[in-house]
Parts: C-alpha cells; sequence; structure tokens
C-alpha cells in the first residue's frame, strides 16, 4: 500500500451483500419445521425412558405428557431456542432485508403449526397456556432471532 495513493474503492463490489430470498426461506422453514419435530420427538423420547412408561399404550403415553408441566416447560424453551436460530439463519441469508424474510417464515411456520395443532387435535388435549405460549413464541421467536442479527455490532 502506497501513502501517496488514494485507496482502492469497493463500492461495486458488494459480495458480502448478497441476499439469497429463497436459500434464506427454506432454510428457515427446515430449522422451523423440521429440526423442531426432530428436537421435539428427542424430548419426548428422552421422558419416556426416564418414566418407563409403556409405547404401546398411547392413551398412557399422551396422558403423561400433557400432565407433566416441566415437559410441556421444557418444550416450550427447547422450541423458542430452535425458532430463535431460524430467524438468525434466514438473517444472515437477507442482510437488509430481514425483517420481510423474518416475516415470511414467521407467518408460513405460524400457519403450518396450526393446521397441525388443530388437524392433531392438540388444542383440546393441551393445557390452555400450552397452546397460548405456543402461538406466540412461534413467530416471536423467529423475528427475535432475526433481529439480533440485525441489531448486533458490526465489524468496521
Amino acid at each position: 500500500m502506497d501513502i501517496y495513493n488514494t485507496p482502492e474503492s469497493n463500492l461495486d463490489n458488494n459480495e458480502k451483500l448478497l441476499i439469497k430470498p429463497v436459500r434464506a426461506i427454506i432454510y428457515g422453514l427446515l430449522i422451523a419445521v423440521v429440526l423442531t419435530q426432530i428436537v421435539s420427538g428427542l424430548e419426548v423420547v428422552i421422558l419416556g425412558v426416564m418414566t418407563n412408561i409403556d409405547f404401546n399404550n398411547e392413551k398412557e403415553f399422551q396422558s403423561i405428557f400433557v400432565n407433566n408441566p416441566l415437559f410441556l416447560y421444557i418444550d416450550l424453551f427447547v422450541s423458542a431456542v430452535v425458532l430463535y436460530l431460524a430467524g438468525i439463519v434466514v438473517s444472515k441469508h437477507t442482510p437488509t432485508k430481514e425483517i420481510k424474510y423474518l416475516s415470511i417464515v414467521a407467518i408460513l411456520t405460524f400457519i403450518y403449526y396450526s393446521y397441525a395443532l388443530y388437524a392433531s387435535g392438540s388444542f383440546d388435549l393441551y393445557p390452555v397456556y400450552y397452546n397460548i405460549a405456543t402461538i406466540i413464541i412461534i413467530p416471536a421467536a423467529i423475528i427475535m432471532g432475526g433481529l439480533r442479527m440485525r441489531y448486533r455490532a458490526r465489524p468496521a
């Protein structure tokens, strides 16, 4: 670098700000839907093994999870963490347009989970506080994860 020459401009080089909206939505939905289901399934298996329940009796199996507030709180917390991670991933793939794509992923995830809860009859099965918390956590965690990326300290 020569101190007597002007520095080179990098305004035309926007490789760092490439927006990949399709990739962001696909990754966000994969994490928000598939990874959340996998993690919740692992939670069920772990609690089932810990409580030594019979996996063949479906009524007993469901009643143990529905009536166990500790399991429900852990499930809400872990689901919120995974959805927060989905928001971070969406935000990393859409710099400067985070809000738009976070909203799309949050709405699509909310629609999926609302339909899944309604179709499976889980609204009647689980306690009211769990259903309300689930409905609030789904979009809130995704958007908060993405906004964390937007407002974090950026290197100079």
